[in-house]
C-alpha cells in the first residue's frame, strides 16, 4: 500500500517524538497525539490486506474549511473516508446519530462521529468533482480504535465498526470485486496530490509575504544620515562613494610627500 502523508509534523518509524507531541498539541489541539496513534493503529491493521493497488493520504488539506481529512483510502473498490472513536464505551450508531451509553440509557454524544464521517466524505466528494471525477463515489467508515469499545450498528449512515471487527473487514474490503480500474485510481491520487501540493505551496509563499509585512528590512543607517546632504548637494550615494576615494588617494599622496621631505633631511 501506498502512503502519502501531507501532516506537517510527521512520525519516524510510526512514533512521535515528545517535541513532536507538544509542537502537534499546540498547532492542533490536544487531541492530536491521539489522533496520530490512532491512524498507526488503523494502518497496520489495513497493511496485512492492502497491497499496491491501494494509496492512503493522511491528513488531507481541505483548504477551503482549514481541516484535513484523517484517511483517505483509495483502491479498486472505491475511495473511502475513515475518521476514528479513539474513546471506549458502549455506543450505538443509528443512521445519522451516534449515542453513548450514559446512565444505562442511549443518549446523544457530546461529538457526533457519524455526522463528522459523513462531512468529511461529502467534502472529499465536491473535491473530486471539482478535479474532474463527478462519477467516482466516496463512502464513509467510522472507526473504533479503542479495545475497550463496542458499537451497536443499526443502519448507520456511515459504516461504524468496532476493534476487533475492523481486521474482518479490511479482509473482506480488499478483496471486494474493482469499482475503479488502476489507471483511474492512479488519476485521482494524483490529480488529489498535486491540488494539496499546490495549496501547500500558495501558502507558504503567502506566509513567506505575511513574514515580510510583519518584518521590513530595517533601514540603512549609513544612507539616513547621507540623505539630508545628499538633497542639499544633490549628490547620489555613488557620487559620494566615488568623492570618498579621491580624498583617500589625495590624503595618500600628501602623507607620502610630506614623509619623503622629512627623510630628506
Amino acid at each position: 500500500m501506498r502512503i502519502k502523508d501531507f501532516s506537517t509534523i510527521k512520525t519516524k518509524s510510526g512514533k512521535l517524538s515528545f517535541a513532536d507531541q507538544i509542537k502537534g498539541s499546540f498547532q492542533y489541539g490536544f487531541s492530536w497525539p491521539a489522533d496520530i496513534a490512532a491512524q498507526e493503529d488503523f494502518i497496520s491493521i489495513l497493511e496485512k490486506d492492502a497491497d499496491q493497488r491501494f494509496s492512503l493520504l493522511r491528513n488531507y488539506p481541505l483548504k477551503e474549511v482549514d481541516v484535513r481529512v484523517p484517511l483517505i483510502l483509495i483502491g479498486p473498490p472505491g475511495v473511502l473516508v475513515i475518521s476514528f472513536c479513539r474513546k471506549r464505551g458502549l455506543y450505538r450508531a443509528r443512521e445519522n446519530q451516534w449515542l453513548e451509553m450514559s446512565g444505562k440509557k442511549f443518549k446523544p454524544a457530546k461529538e457526533n462521529l457519524i455526522r463528522r464521517t459523513q462531512l468529511y466524505a461529502r467534502a472529499v466528494q465536491k473535491v473530486l468533482q471539482e478535479i474532474g471525477h463527478p462519477d467516482v463515489n466516496v463512502d464513509g467508515l467510522l472507526a473504533g480504535m479503542h479495545p475497550g469499545i463496542t458499537i451497536d450498528s443499526q443502519n448507520p449512515a456511515v459504516r461504524a465498526l468496532q476493534l476487533d471487527a475492523l481486521r474482518y473487514w479490511s479482509t473482506r474490503f480488499t478483496q471486494e470485486p474493482p469499482a475503479l480500474s488502476s489507471e483511474k485510481i492512479y488519476q485521482i491520487v494524483a490529480d488529489l496530490i498535486e491540488l494539496a501540493t499546490k495549496d501547500e505551496k500558495a501558502e507558504t509563499e503567502q506566509e513567506a509575504a505575511r513574514q515580510k509585512a510583519a518584518h521590513p528590512p530595517k533601514p540603512d543607517k549609513v544612507k539616513q544620515a547621507l540623505a539630508p546632504v545628499e538633497k542639499r548637494l544633490n549628490f547620489t550615494t555613488k557620487q559620494w562613494a566615488i568623492l570618498g576615494l579621491l580624498m583617500f588617494g589625495i590624503v595618500a599622496v600628501l602623507s607620502i610627500f610630506i614623509l619623503f621631505i622629512y627623510l630628506s633631511y
